[in-house]
């Protein structure tokens, strides 16, 4: 089972994987309209990255399908 924890940090990435959790900074959010969707592909870019352990070429590839 993986976690999901939010953030909000000034100068770090969207997203990342540590100690078993995926954290999402939700720092770059800029409309309302937009959080389902930015938390969405925050958690497919590093599932499929980290957990699955396919890389971060393939994680782009799956966030966009």
């Amino acid at each position: 089972m993986v976690c999901i924890d939010f953030t909000v940090r000034e100068d770090d990435g969207a997203a990342w994987y540590e100690s078993g959790k995926i954290v999402i900074n939700l720092r770059w959010l800029n409309f309302d309209w937009e959080v389902e969707s930015y938390i969405l592909e925050c958690i497919i870019h590093e599932y499929i990255e980290h957990v699955v352990g396919l890389g971060h070429r393939a994680a782009l590839y799956a966030e966009k399908v």
